[in-house]
């Protein structure tokens, strides 16, 4: 198989680069003008930043928006991103299951479902 890069771990590389991006795009004044704009959200800025969180290549940028929405209650924001993680993860579960050709999250839920 003929490797993408001549080092062994290029999946490391790739998240360092978005780290390094990450940092240079949310250290830009206009974006962190944007992101404060994106601040009226609010607590939905923190659940759409927690589902990005759930993803390995845009945790950095989760990361960048969980630092410059600023928002007061710790404890909720940890809540509702962890909730927004959640959702991701289910989304990237559900995609893998229905690649495999296997039953989707929803069947799953539907035994836990009391309705």
């Amino acid at each position: 198989m003929k490797r993408l890069f001549r080092f062994r771990y290029p999946k490391i590389a790739l998240f360092a680069f978005a780290i390094v991006i990450s940092y240079f795009i949310f250290s830009n004044p206009a974006v962190a003008g944007y992101v404060n704009e994106l601040g009226n959200l609010s607590y939905l800025g923190v659940f759409i930043a927690g589902i990005l969180f759930a993803f390995g290549f845009t945790a950095p940028i989760a990361t960048g928006f969980f630092i410059t929405l600023g928002v007061s209650n710790l404890w909720l924001l940890a809540i509702i991103g962890g909730l927004g993680a959640v959702l991701g993860d289910l989304v990237i579960c559900d995609i893998l299951l229905a690649l495999k050709g296997k039953a989707s999250i929803a069947y799953y839920c539907n035994a836990w479902c009391f309705c």
